[in-house]
């Protein structure tokens, strides 16, 4: 346990002291001292995750796991944008899934961080479809939503939806280990507008054939059996998705704020 706590540790040394570094994740010319840092700093977080597959048996057993909440904000707040290290982040998570997990506080991180939302929604723009933003100022999670206009390069756009497909795919990987822990009849539960929630992500769906899209699409699935109030919204709707969804949902701001 004290060598976990020492890695842990030395990890949220390293991604709080060096910048993020991915691949494709910019243009200019990487030096090979920060490849080297980052290198260590994946073989770390790896380490970590080795380790804890080890010991798991021992884990689950505690009260609470101390580094894992170490890990999980450090993850958020300096690699939010590093798929990798949210993939890892991810299994370490599963692997614990049995233990006494804060799953509805690392929720709450997820969805409160000042780029979840322009990164979900930003997915829509990722497969050629046009944005929109709320006419009336909500202050909740969809709050943030902004025009993408910058075009991207292949390898851009492969990291943005790796990033992308990694966030979705840590919002599924809460939830679910949230229900199998206790259970929830809504997001109050949680601390979390679930209608909101859904929102955002049918706004985002590209009802495409992507990874990405299946993962949202399975995700709504689970918040509508989560809530079955939901799905009476995307009646009311009329079962818009995407940017369809988003302008209707205008409409219905617009007209809401002239009664």
């Amino acid at each position: 346990m004290r060598l976990l706590k020492i890695l842990a540790d030395t990890w949220q040394f390293m991604v709080k002291k060096f910048p993020s570094v991915s691949n494709g994740s910019t243009k200019e010319k990487i030096s090979n001292c920060l490849q080297l840092y980052r290198y260590l700093e994946l073989f770390i977080f790896r380490t970590i995750f080795e380790l804890a597959m080890e010991m798991r048996e021992d884990l689950i057993l505690l009260e609470s796991v101390p580094f894992l909440e170490q890990l999980m904000r450090s993850s958020l707040l300096y690699r939010f944008e590093d798929p990798t290290t949210l993939k890892i982040l991810r299994g370490i998570l599963v692997l614990l899934s049995e233990g006494k997990l804060s799953c509805a506080l690392y929720l709450q991180l997820l969805v409160s961080h000042s780029q979840f939302s322009s990164t979900i929604q930003s997915i829509t723009k990722s497969f050629g479809c046009q944005t929109g933003a709320f006419v009336k100022p909500m202050s909740s999670i969809l709050r943030s939503f902004v025009i993408l206009h910058t075009e991207s390069s292949d390898d851009l756009q492969t990291e943005l939806h790796m990033k992308q497909l990694e966030i979705v795919k840590l919002l599924r990987t809460l939830l679910q280990l949230k229900l199998r822990q206790s259970g929830f009849d809504s997001g109050n539960d949680i601390g979390i507008n679930l209608k909101e929630l859904h929102l955002l992500l049918l706004s985002s769906y590209g009802a495409t054939l992507s990874e990405t899209d299946l993962e949202i699409y399975n995700l709504m699935l689970e918040i509508e059996s989560i809530d079955n109030s939901v799905g009476d919204v995307v009646a009311d709707m009329d079962y818009l998705w995407g940017t369809a969804a988003l302008k209707d949902q205008q409409r219905t701001g617009a007209r809401s704020g002239n009664i």
